[in-house]
């Protein structure tokens, strides 16, 4: 486990360090039929080498499989990832959900680890 810092600021443990990250993010359910369903929207609250956290006004089930398309800034093409709910909360902004990443991929099968350097130096830049 490594040290890593969540969204209010304090140190907590953690396998993968995280960041706050509020950009677009577009998923689907995946459940048997309805994987080619509607693609919904939400907004990421934050992201680690391992998950993601996102708002949306989707309420999703814990243990539910989601097909996961990401763009942030910093890469050129969208990251793809299929996942799993961990988490579904109500907040003031709809639902937050938590997600496990189990499969992360664009074009190669670096996209986790580039994840991971991306949050790594987020944390860096930001401890100075």
């Amino acid at each position: 486990m490594t040290t890593g810092e969540d969204a209010s600021g304090s140190d907590e443990r953690r396998r993968f360090p995280r960041v706050r990250e509020d950009c677009l993010i577009r998923f689907r359910r995946i459940d048997g039929e309805s994987f080619f369903g509607p693609t919904r929207e939400g907004v990421t609250h934050n992201i680690s080498g391992g998950g993601i956290c996102f708002r949306s006004r989707e309420e999703l089930r814990i243990g539910e499989p989601v097909a996961l398309d990401l763009k942030l800034p910093e890469f050129g093409s969208s990251i793809i990832a299929l996942g799993r709910v961990v988490r579904c909360e109500p907040g003031d902004e709809g639902n937050e959900a938590a997600v496990e990443f189990l499969w992360v991929g664009w074009s190669d099968d670096d996209a986790q680890r580039a994840i991971a350097d991306y949050i790594r130096n987020k944390l860096a830049d930001r401890n100075g």
